[in-house]
């Protein structure tokens, strides 16, 4: 297919992999032999989480939606739309489930991280614009750890924050990265970082979480 731009992917209980095709306003289903199955449109996929019962959360950009289709592509629910109350969202770039299968949804126009459950409940929201510890500006890529304390690239603030599962600020755990824009767990102690070059490359590095909770020191850059 010309001009794909894949923006995230995940991978079914099933082994298939899921692929937001952004240009394309859709969502490409494969099987393990790289086939596309199926697909849907009518979105504008940005990121893609999967919750411990195989359905698959697509934050739509276009619709400014959080949506969840089972493993067969199948819509089951969604929630959110445009605006500035608790309830809605600017911007659902990115996306990620906890171990209770919690939605947490970085809200990158609102300056925060916005939680919610299957039914599209807000349940707790923090953040907000500025550059004190806890506040957030313009943030990005986010995911949780084994304890499922989250954790979001802070783009504009040129760092990576940790917050409690209740989104209590706990501190900064990666310093002086300038446009930190996703980042995941690659071992249950090393935490992937991809950050954006001013001349809009981009580089993937690794940080290896010291026995000091969330002391981070650069491991590798792959």
């Amino acid at each position: 297919m010309e001009n794909e731009q894949p923006t995230s992917l995940a991978v079914l209980n099933s082994g298939k992999v899921v692929v937001a095709d952004y240009n394309h306003n859709q969502l490409l289903f494969y099987n393990k032999e790289g086939e596309i199955e199926f697909q849907l449109d009518g979105m504008k996929p940005y990121s893609i989480a999967v919750d411990h019962t195989g359905n698959v959360l697509v934050g739509d950009r276009k619709n400014k939606t959080v949506k969840l289709f089972s493993p067969s592509g199948d819509h089951l629910s969604e929630f959110g739309s445009y605006g500035t109350r608790d309830k809605q969202l600017a911007m659902a770039d990115f996306l990620t489930v906890d171990s209770n299968d919690r939605i947490i949804v970085c809200d990158s126009g609102n300056h925060c991280v916005k939680v919610f459950d299957r039914e599209g409940k807000l349940l707790l929201m923090f953040g907000g614009r500025g550059r004190l510890k806890g506040e957030l500006q313009w943030p990005k890529g986010i995911c949780v750890d084994d304890k499922d304390n989250i954790i979001v690239a802070d783009t504009k603030n040129n760092r990576v924050c940790m917050f409690s599962p209740e989104g209590e600020y706990i501190q900064r755990v990666v310093k002086n990265i300038p446009n930190a824009y996703a980042v995941s767990f690659t071992k249950p102690n090393q935490l992937g970082v991809t950050q954006f070059t001013m001349n809009g490359e981009s580089e993937f590095k690794v940080f290896k979480i010291e026995e000091k909770l969330g002391d981070l020191t650069l491991d590798s850059e792959l």
